[in-house]
């Protein structure tokens, strides 16, 4: 037998080899799952291998894992899904594998071994010496003095040569002292001995440095049209230098004429607007009692009242099953006896009376009326009344036939008054096992005909309803019209048919109607104007009272604030950017809004709305 070893999903390599060297049998069958951490490493998989082959043990993974088991297969291990697929096949080629292994492990030792001994022999005792080694010279750059934002710095070649050849005289270091305070602020070294006097950083720590706030960094914004008109009037004056140094002044007064008429046009005509509206959507949940009555044929929004329809469908279905239950019949058996009158009296005995057997206790009924006459006395002695009369088992089976004299006991007499007994034997009682159409099979079989009804009767009433029209599936109700088997309950039979016939009705109303209720519904739960954006309904039936049905609706849906986009630009029509806001802020529902004006150039002050509509574009997205 071999020994299974179970092990863990993030089981480390070093504690598998532990538990498979503690094994004493010599077959080892490590059952992983998958996944597993050992099987997702070829190299983890090969070093196993390797440990089960210096343990002298054979070894054959089980797992399910589809790459573990690739991977093992590399690793030269024998991989099975079950431990049932170990056979003693597996074992042999387990075995087999390890075998090679050795094998391949010897031959590589050997080609070592000859590689070793075919290298030539070294006379150690030979003084080496090493061919030179010619090293690449490295290039040096030329030195240069370059100037960062009033800081003279040397870089390439010899920087301290070139520091002590270059002279910088005083007023080079003034002018750049003047520029590096302007671009940067004071430079204040926190060590006495750095200064900048010496005009250069050339070997310097330049993380003694520290910078001071310059006021001068900051700038205040300057407003939108100032800036604007600055721009402008930059470019005003550099015409105007360049067309008065030229001395042509009519040129000056057409380029101003254009440029105003420029302006002009961009103030009157070229102006266009683009509004962004965000409004919130909001989730609404409404519930109400609508009624539906098939008696009326329009709607009343006030009552909440909708016509209904009624609907009709049958619908048949037969099928067949086969029998499971079985019972025992057989042939009744059959024959005659006789009957003694002991009384002095005449007796008469009606068909169907029963006999029963003395010895057996089992019953028979006689198939014909007798009369028996009285006992006579006479000369030779008594003489009994007797008479032969059939009878007939009041159930099937062998154990009714009988074959040698028996007595019986007729009901309503003592056996001291009439007694029978038969001088034929009783026959033809047989007993057989059959199979029979049992009620569990019957009610099996038309449970799944009405259950496969219902589902067509469903479709059949959708379809029925037409299209724009809702189904009232609560309002349906089914009724099994017919059912016919064949053959019947109890009968005899290794299968048997059934068919089913069923009728359906239900009541369906319009989709257009419940939506004119759900908008009606919704507006009226909303103090402010609203838009519906999309809604569902369920309708489930609460009550029912002739040709009246009481609907518990339930409308869950979005609504958003109501924008109208027309009044929104007549509103915002030769508006200013300014009064444009404050109207906007003064909407309902509304949450944040842009707003965009062109000509982009034009200053602030100057931008407005268009006084045309239809270069005003108004955006509305739900959020």
């Amino acid at each position: 037998m071999a020994e299974k070893i179970f092990i863990d999903l993030d089981e480390e390599l070093i504690f598998i080899i532990e538990r498979l060297k503690k094994v004493e049998d010599d077959r080892v069958i490590l059952v992983v799952p998958e996944r597993a951490a050992v099987l997702g490493s070829s190299v983890s998989l090969k070093l196993l291998f390797s440990e089960v082959s210096k343990t002298g043990k054979r070894a054959i993974i089980v797992t399910k894992d589809t790459v573990g088991k690739k991977l093992a297969q590399k690793a030269n291990f024998i991989v099975v899904d079950v431990v049932n697929d170990i056979s003693e096949k597996q074992w042999e080629q387990a075995e087999a594998s390890i075998r090679e292994y050795k094998n391949q492990l010897e031959d590589r030792k050997d080609a070592l071994v000859d590689e070793r001994n075919e290298r030539p022999i070294v006379d150690e005792t030979k003084e080496v010496i090493p061919s030179p080694v010619e090293k690449p010279l490295i290039g040096k750059l030329e030195p240069k003095k370059v100037n960062i934002d009033g800081f003279e710095m040397v870089s390439g070649g010899d920087i301290a040569k070139f520091a002590e050849a270059e002279d910088i005289d005083e007023q080079g270091y003034e002018a750049e002292k003047e520029i590096s305070e302007d671009k940067i602020g004071d430079l204040e070294p926190e060590d006495e001995s750095l200064s900048v006097k010496e005009n250069r950083l050339v070997g310097k720590d330049m993380s003694a440095y520290k910078y001071s706030k310059a006021s001068s960094v900051s700038k205040t914004p300057k407003p939108e049209g100032r800036d604007s008109l600055k721009a402008i009037g930059g470019v005003f004056e550099s015409i105007k230098s360049k067309l008065f140094i030229g001395g042509n002044k009519k040129i000056l007064i057409a380029v101003v004429a254009v440029i105003i008429v420029f302006f002009g046009l961009s103030y009157f005509v070229f102006p266009k607007a683009q509004v962004i509206i965000k409004v919130e959507s909001q989730d609404i949940e409404i519930q109400k009692e609508v009624i539906a009555d098939t008696s009326v044929n329009s709607l009343d929004i006030e009552s909440l009242t909708i016509p209904a329809t009624l609907l009709e469908v049958t619908r048949d279905r037969s099928d067949s099953a086969d029998t499971t239950e079985k019972k025992k019949t057989g042939e009744i058996a059959s024959g005659q006896i006789s009957l003694f009158n002991l009384t002095d009296d005449e007796v008469k005995i009606t068909s169907g009376t029963v006999v029963e057997a003395v010895e057996t206790g089992l019953k028979y009924t006689m198939n014909t009326d007798v009369t028996i006459d009285a006992t006579e006395s006479g000369d030779f002695g008594i003489t009994y009344g007797t008479v032969d009369v059939g009878i007939t088992a009041t159930e099937f089976g062998e154990e009714y036939n009988i074959t040698d004299k028996k007595d019986f006991r007729v009901a309503g007499f003592d056996v001291e008054q009439v007694y029978g007994k038969n001088f034929n034997n009783i026959t033809g009682g047989t007993t057989e096992e059959v199979r029979y159409v049992s009620q569990k099979d019957y009610d099996g079989l038309k449970k799944s005909l009405v259950a496969s009804l219902k589902e067509d009767l469903r479709a059949s009433m959708k379809e029925e309803a037409g299209v724009g029209r809702e189904l009232l599936e609560d309002t349906i109700k089914y009724k099994v019209i017919n059912e016919a088997p064949s053959p019947g309950v109890d009968a005899e039979a290794d299968n048997f048919t059934l068919s089913v016939t069923m009728k359906a009705t239900a009541l369906s109303f319009s989709k257009e109607d419940i939506d004119q209720v759900a908008e009606v519904l919704v507006e009226k739960e909303n103090s402010q104007n609203v838009d519906v954006e999309e809604f569902e309904y369920e309708a489930k039936v609460k009550e029912s009272s002739g040709e009246k049905i009481t609907i518990d609706l339930k409308i869950t849906g979005v609504v958003t604030p109501s924008v109208n986009e027309d009044e929104l630009k007549d509103r915002l029509s030769n508006q200013s950017e300014k009064k444009a806001r404050e109207y906007l802020d003064s909407l309902d529902g509304v949450q944040v809004y842009e707003i965009a004006i062109e000509p982009a150039y034009l200053p602030g002050f100057l931008k407005h709305f268009p006084s045309s509509v239809a270069r005003i574009e108004v955006t509305i997205e739900k959020v």
